[in-house]
């Protein structure tokens, strides 16, 4: 790793990321300019969307839960307080350090 960091630029560029090998259908091709490179790893950390969201057929959902039971202040509360304050927030994205400092406000 040390010589790939300390080595010469050779395309003018600070970045020292070797030359990529992808596939575009049945053919192996390299990026190697920047824009290139940025390219296949831009398509390979972020994919598109699948154009349709329509329920796949054959495929059996269950049925919606109708007996859930009211959510109270209190079961959050408890909830909350379980919380480890420093661990990585959930899929909304709040911290859980936020949520356990709203239980004093």
């Amino acid at each position: 790793m040390q010589r790939l960091i300390s080595a010469l630029a050779s395309n003018n560029g600070k970045a020292r990321i070797p030359a990529l090998k992808f596939k575009e259908g049945e053919i192996t091709k390299t990026a190697t300019s920047n824009v290139e490179k940025g390219t296949v790893l831009a398509k390979g950390f972020f994919p598109w969307k699948p154009q349709s969201q329509d329920p796949q057929e054959g495929v059996v959902y269950l049925k919606a839960c109708s007996k859930a039971g009211k959510v109270t202040e209190e079961q959050i509360r408890k909830q909350l307080k379980k919380l480890k304050p420093y661990k990585a927030p959930g899929p909304d994205g709040i911290l859980n350090i936020v949520l356990t400092k709203m239980l004093t406000c």
